[in-house]
């Protein structure tokens, strides 16, 4: 774009701030280093008068600013402009004798005088076309005086370019706020702050919701629900859960009959605490022992663990099965985390060959992961968010968390744990609770109802739903809110969903600290890019365009949680757009808006 070199003479006492404005203006239109203000650009020490010529044969144009009082103001010697020692008419004399392009400018409400009224070397002055700016519509008579000092046609799409240019250069100015608020953001993210309004994870629910709802269809899962309910007790003749030990046979059953139909693993939730008295040979221990030769294994739900730090189950049983943490934490009513497994942290972690710096040993499986590795969990990527077996089967996980809670919430986590995290996905209500991912536990057994091809890989998830006793099935269910309606969800359902969930590889994943780092800046400067676009505008159409903004955004978080599984800390990047917004129209507003504070020590205009 063509650019001008632009001197400016005024009177300070006739219209000192609003020049401090125009100047402003026209730094943001053509560069600072192109307006030449004398009381701005004179240092001390200098000689006035050949500073003033020099910048006068440098200029293209002159802006001869006269104001309401440019006519009338005097000193103690009368009027200023009938002296021959005054700045503002020898610097209009100098022009004129230059034979300098001169605009005479009526700002703040400035008039033209009469020809008789001036002295005979100013009279030409009058000869040139004039302009003029109003204090109530300055932008649109800057702009009409942009236009005639460039000598071009006046349009939509070069005024905006103007106003991007303006704009542009003031958001230059924000090159140290920008670094700085997403720095404060980027603390607040690391200390979870919104969460501890639960606005992070209410946020990342209502986006869990929506990314489901876009998403593509849930992908086919080996996983069976087997659910012991009132059928399978009126069928089998026991209630659950009974007598202690009282429904281990049938448990025994179902292994032998999974083992038979080429099962992957069956897996209870279901916790086998110790038998009082022991009881010697029981059925299930044989059974999952015969059944872990040819690798089909037998998982147990565990709920607390001994003072040594073991498991809390039947010590006859233990040697024979797996176990995981039967654990859920729920935050809110929609989501629910699985703690797949505890990093080992401090003197613990030292045994064995070092590991790298990004992996922790891990420790404690949830009933999730014990149900899809084959090996125990071995060590945790913090990086990568991987959990490994000592097989090498990964499982992705969503977030290291640090427990905030004391072991009792959850009696296989303890207070200070450190836990590698995995969202649930939710699935629909009834997904799990009709053929043919739902099986009843007295069908399964019966190979005439459920055929050995419907269990062949498969892994059983077995669990209570809706049994005869009111307080087992009270405590199996659990709350989810789904939009504006509740719906109620058993326990082993929610486990089913964290299975399925890891089974598929759409676990949810948190950005990493260096992603979140980079989808802050950007926001911020999408924010302070937008406040440049949208810098002249009337406020409603800067607050329309801004929510437009957000909303955008909050669909590409959608899409991305929807397609990729990646869960942008929407709170924080918000926070940055609206923040980089309000930091640029801050400094819009007090550079061009506002009349100039600009302070003019130079005493000899006056």
């Amino acid at each position: 774009m063509k650019t001008l070199r632009i001197f400016i003479i005024y009177r300070r006492a006739d219209a000192g701030c609003d020049v401090g404005r125009l100047f402003d203006w026209l730094e943001g239109q053509f560069g600072r280093d192109h307006i030449f203000l004398d009381t701005y650009k004179i240092g001390v020490g200098v000689r006035f008068a050949e500073v003033l010529q020099q910048r006068l044969s440098e200029c293209d144009v002159v802006l001869a600013v006269i104001g309401p009082q440019w006519l009338q103001s005097r000193n103690e010697h009368g009027l200023r402009l009938e002296q021959n020692d005054d700045f503002v008419r020898l610097e209009i004399e100098a022009a004129l004798a230059c034979r300098k392009r001169i605009v005479p400018l009526l700002l703040g409400g400035g008039e033209l005088p009469a020809k008789t009224a001036l002295p005979p070397s100013l009279q030409p002055l009058l000869a040139f076309n004039t302009a003029s700016i109003r204090t109530d519509a300055f932008d649109r008579d800057f702009e009409h005086l942009v236009d005639r000092l460039l000598d071009r046609d006046r349009g939509y799409a070069r005024r905006q370019l103007d106003r991007w240019q303006r704009a542009a250069r003031l958001a230059g100015r924000t090159a140290l706020g920008v670094p700085l608020l997403v720095a404060a953001l980027l603390v607040m993210a690391w200390m979870q702050l919104f969460d501890a309004l639960a606005l992070d994870t209410q946020v990342a629910s209502h986006l869990l919701r929506v990314a489901d709802a876009l998403g593509p269809d849930l992908p086919p899962t080996n996983l069976r629900v087997v659910a012991i309910d009132r059928e399978s007790e009126a069928r089998l003749g026991h209630a659950f859960p009974g007598a202690p030990g009282s429904w281990r046979g049938h448990f025994a059953a179902l292994v032998r009959r999974a083992h038979a139909a080429g099962a992957r693993a069956v897996v209870f939730d279901v916790a086998m605490g110790p038998l009082n008295p022991p009881v010697a040979g029981d059925a299930l221990v044989r059974a999952a022992a015969q059944a872990a030769a040819p690798a089909m294994r037998t998982v147990v739900a565990v709920t607390s663990l001994n003072p040594d730090g073991s498991p809390r189950m039947s010590a006859e049983i233990a040697p024979a099965v797996a176990w995981g943490s039967a654990c859920l934490v729920q935050r809110l009513a929609y989501l629910y985390f699985a703690p797949l497994a505890v990093a080992v942290e401090g003197s613990a972690q030292a045994p064995g060959l070092p590991l790298p710096a990004n992996l922790r040993r891990a420790r404690f499986p949830a009933l999730s992961a014990a149900a899809l590795m084959a090996a125990p969990p071995a060590t945790i990527d913090i990086d990568a968010r991987w959990l490994s077996a000592g097989d090498g089967t990964p499982l992705p996980f969503t977030t290291l968390e640090r427990q905030r809670w004391a072991r009792g919430a959850c009696g296989t986590l303890a207070e200070g744990d450190l836990v590698a995290m995995a969202m649930v996905r939710p699935s629909p209500v009834d997904r799990w609770r009709k053929a043919p991912l739902g099986l009843s536990f007295a069908d399964v057994l019966d190979s005439a109802r459920v055929p050995d091809s419907s269990l062949r890989g498969r892994i059983l998830l077995v669990g209570a739903t809706d049994v005869s006793d009111a307080a087992v099935a009270a405590a199996e269910r659990f709350g989810q809110q789904r939009g504006l309606q509740r719906v109620e969800r058993w326990g082993v359902e929610l486990h089913a969903d964290a299975i399925a969930t890891m089974e598929s590889g759409r676990t949810p994943a948190m950005l990493s600290a260096g992603a979140q780092l980079q989808t802050l800046v950007a926001s911020a400067l999408a924010g302070v890019l937008l406040a440049a676009v949208a810098a002249a505008w009337k406020p409603w159409r800067r607050r329309a365009l801004l929510a437009a903004a957000a909303l955008l955004y909050l669909a590409l978080a959608a899409a991305c949680a929807a397609w990729f599984g990646v869960l942008a800390g929407v709170c924080y990047d918000l926070a940055a757009l609206v923040a980089g917004f309000w930091l640029l129209r801050r400094i819009y507003t007090a550079a061009l808006r506002r009349p100039s504070q600009r302070r003019f020590d130079n005493e000899a205009v006056d």
